[in-house]
């Protein structure tokens, strides 16, 4: 599962998150924007699940909050172990591997607003994650908050096109594939559109990827806050 906790800290948002990973029978969460400080040195549990959060690389981590971690539930966490040899200080990134048989690695991502160039900069560094990724296991699933909207590749009139466009070739390089979700973000209020109807921003940001011959499926879960 991989959900957008809009500030994990937040009034209700623990209560919401442990619905959501026992209701619908989660083994692993990556859970983005999450917003935790580094000085809590990751103090945050979840009943039932173990949390596992980005390496804080001291004063080479680019910023003070944890914006992504991933929740493995209880029973898997000793088969769990964290992948720092995959991550990079200035990506909101994190990696775990999980030994079932055959290892799975899984990423999790929040892709940071930026400038173009940093965002590019951060672009290459998750392709080198992945990529390595795929080269030592068959079976790689990342996902998260990559704040592109998959469905506007051809909109000339995106802004991040381009970078989506580079993502998505990133994506295919590194032997993986998208699988569509459809609609994973509503905005709050109503904005008027250019045939002059007001009504709700929809996008895909939330993406998920596997491995190209990894069977998978991916659906957007309807109980979802």
């Amino acid at each position: 599962m991989t959900w957008n906790a809009e500030g994990i800290l937040s009034n209700g948002r623990e209560l919401a998150l442990l619905s959501l990973l026992n209701d619908n029978d989660i083994d692993v969460g990556i859970i983005t924007e999450t917003e935790i400080p580094t000085s809590s040195h990751g103090d945050f549990n979840v009943e039932g699940y173990h949390t596992f959060l980005p390496v804080n690389h001291s004063d080479k981590l680019k910023t003070a909050k944890y914006r992504v971690m991933v929740v493995v539930r209880s029973e898997l966490a000793a088969l769990t172990k964290i992948r720092p040899d995959l991550m990079h200080p200035a990506v909101q990134s994190i990696w775990i591997q999980i030994d079932l048989g055959n290892r799975v690695l899984v990423g999790g991502l929040y892709r940071e607003w930026s400038d173009l160039p940093q965002e590019y900069a951060a672009s290459n560094r998750v392709k080198d994650q992945m990529e390595a990724a795929a080269a030592e296991v068959d079976n790689v699933i990342f996902a998260g908050d990559i704040n592109l909207d998959a469905a506007r590749g051809t909109d000339k009139k995106y802004g991040r096109r381009c970078l989506l466009l580079a993502h998505d070739s990133a994506i295919a390089e590194a032997n993986m594939r998208y699988l569509m979700t459809g609609v994973t973000y509503r905005s709050h209020g109503r904005h008027e559109r250019e045939d002059g109807e007001a009504r709700a921003h929809e996008s895909i940001l939330d993406h998920v990827y596997v491995t190209r011959d990894l069977e998978a499926t991916v659906a957007v879960l309807t109980d979802s806050t």
